[in-house]
């Protein structure tokens, strides 16, 4: 059997780092195994023995060198890859109107040559529910979890890896397959799940929250995990990007849902008529909803398109 090459084992060796990193945060952070001693010891002398044979890829942040797991003790500031930009809003139907003419306009200037408007030269959009909660961003490499950020100032978040790590609602692994990929959505509490925490607080003498947002934020940025984990949070996935194979908003989310996310399912919307209709059909629902809403976000469907126009200042052109 042939040698592995260099490069065959510094994966090897990252791996196994990746690995037994997830088995320490389980065991020392959640206190929730899921190997035995004896196949955790197996794994780490793996690491050791490769490690040994290529001193090469020493590194002081491995697990062979790091005594169990350690707290953290404050957010590392990390530059987001590609902005996490605000939305510009539409406070009337006048508004909508207006935004959705610019959009055109600019489609049709930028030579876009994709099958966009309907017979009525109605736009697709894609219209979802806006959370409000906290929004992060996911990063993956080779289907793993490597990476968790606040929005920050939109250029540089906050790494929260390790708390986004005890909402069950975010996956830890993708298949293989998935190479680079971001997740962005929001972290938030549910209704009931809020009023059950407020009245835990008020069992303890604790402090309340004051809704579900501020308390969904505030626990997602404590310095210990272990809280975070007692904390009832969910998340759900509204963009992502490094999906090779969608071409519209909606059919991105539906990949995410198979890859295990859930997501703010868009309805979608021809034109500024059906994006009005969609308004008033979730105002109407609003209060039956699980979650605390502040919005209806509109997105250009069409993904070349959104590329298309682009954003000026903070603002994406093909979102309201």
């Amino acid at each position: 059997m042939s040698e592995k090459t260099t490069a065959e084992v510094k994966r090897e060796i990252e791996r196994l780092r990746r690995e037994i990193t997830e088995h320490n945060f389980r065991y020392h952070i959640l206190a929730q195994p899921i190997i035995a001693d004896a196949e955790y010891d197996r794994l780490f002398r793996c690491l050791q023995e490769l490690e040994t044979a290529h001193p090469e890829c020493f590194s002081a942040q491995s697990p062979t060198q790091t005594v169990g797991f350690p707290l953290q003790t404050d957010f590392q500031p990390v530059p987001h890859p590609l902005p996490m930009l605000s939305l510009a809003n539409a406070f009337s139907l006048a508004d909508l109107a207006e935004w959705d003419n610019r959009v055109r306009k600019l489609l049709v200037k930028s030579g876009s040559a994709d099958p966009i408007f309907d017979p009525a030269g109605h736009l697709a959009y894609a219209a979802e529910v806006k959370v409000d909660g906290l929004a992060v961003a996911l990063h993956y490499e080779d289907g793993a979890l490597i990476c968790g950020l606040t929005r920050g100032d939109g250029l540089v978040g906050e790494d929260i890896t390790f708390n986004l790590r005890t909402i069950k609602d975010i996956p830890w692994q993708l298949p293989p397959y998935v190479d680079q990929l971001e997740v962005r959505g929001e972290v938030y509490m549910t209704k009931s799940d809020f009023a059950a925490l407020n009245e835990q607080q008020l069992r303890r003498g604790e402090k309340l929250f004051a809704n579900p947002r501020n308390a969904a934020a505030g626990s997602v940025r404590q310095i210990d995990p272990k809280v975070t984990r007692e904390r009832p949070l969910r998340f759900l996935a509204y963009a992502v990007f490094g999906l090779a194979d969608a071409t519209t908003h909606a059919h991105a989310l539906e990949r995410l849902e198979q890859l295990g996310f859930p997501t703010t399912r868009p309805q979608r919307a021809m034109g500024v008529k059906a994006i009005q209709e969609n308004y008033e059909r979730v105002l109407a629902e609003r209060e039956q909803l699980p979650f605390e809403i502040d919005g209806l976000v509109v997105k250009v469907n069409n993904l070349l398109d959104q590329e298309r126009l682009g954003a000026v200042g903070r603002e994406p052109r093909w979102a309201v």
